[in-house]
Formats: C-alpha cells, structure tokens, sequence
C-alpha cells in the first residue's frame, strides 16, 4: 500500500470515528512491523502515543501488508485514541489494569466495523 493511500484510509477512519477535532500526527512505515513505545524488544503493526488532555495523538503504522490489515491496524490505533478520553476521567487506576482494557477494547473496536 503507498503512504497516500493509507493516508487516504487514516482520514476517512479518523472522520468515521468522531476524531477531527483530535490533531493526529501519522507516520507510515514500509515495513512488517514498527518499535513499540517504552519496549525496544517489542514491534508490532502499529503504535499511538496519546495526550487526550491536548487532543494530541502520534500513531505510527507498518504498511508492508494486505490492504486490510493496514486498515485493521488504523482503526485499532484510532480505538486507543478513543479509550485515552476515558482515562482522564479515571482517577486512581491500575495502569495494568488500564492496558488490558484499553487493548482489548481497542480489538473489538476495530474489528466492529
């Protein structure tokens, strides 16, 4: 997939989602698999970095793969940015906690559509 179409899918979803008024920098990657945050020996399909506080996101995707796993992957990260809203109005979690649930709401938003 070329960087302009998923830049194509990344806006579309980012609309579908309710996330406009989120300033979402992307980052598309010709590769299998990018670095996850805080874990150099962990890669996976795609990361997001979130300040909800800010309406601010960073996510970064792996675009050597099928059309749609790439499209999978960006609605998967935009669920993260969804989920880091909540996580504002949380006081005192348990960020393990916190991860489990935000991961795996973030699958079955994805996977929703």
């Amino acid at each position: 997939m070329t960087k302009v179409e998923a830049q194509k899918l990344s806006a579309y979803w980012q609309h579908k989602l309710g996330l406009c008024n989120w300033d979402i920098e992307w980052e598309f990657n010709y590769v299998e698999m990018v670095p996850f945050p805080d874990n150099e020996n962990r890669y996976v399909y795609g990361c997001c970095i979130t300040m909800p506080e800010y309406f601010v996101a960073s996510i970064t995707i792996a675009t050597k793969h099928p059309k749609d796993v790439i499209e999978n992957t960006i609605r998967h990260e935009l669920a993260h940015v969804l989920t880091s809203e909540l996580k504002l109005s949380i006081k005192d979690y348990d960020e393990s906690l916190w991860l489990a649930l935000d991961e795996s709401i973030a699958r079955r938003i994805a996977k929703a559509f």
